[in-house]
């Protein structure tokens, strides 16, 4: 049960820094326009945040 809770928190850390890649990349976008990143970040932030969603589905009680 303890290698299922790392792995889940794993899960989560991974999660947390796609959703904030994510986050970023669009505010280079949109706040800064004018230097734009070549990247997914749509993709980064659904994916990350899916990801914690599920993490918390299945921790949570």
């Amino acid at each position: 049960m303890a290698i299922a809770n790392l792995l889940l928190y794993l899960v989560g850390v991974v999660a947390v820094v796609a959703m904030w890649r994510g986050l970023w990349g669009l505010m280079d976008i949109y706040l800064w326009p004018k230097n734009p990143k070549r990247s997914n970040n749509w993709a980064s932030f659904i994916i990350g945040f899916g990801l914690i969603a599920t993490v918390l589905a299945l921790v949570a009680p």
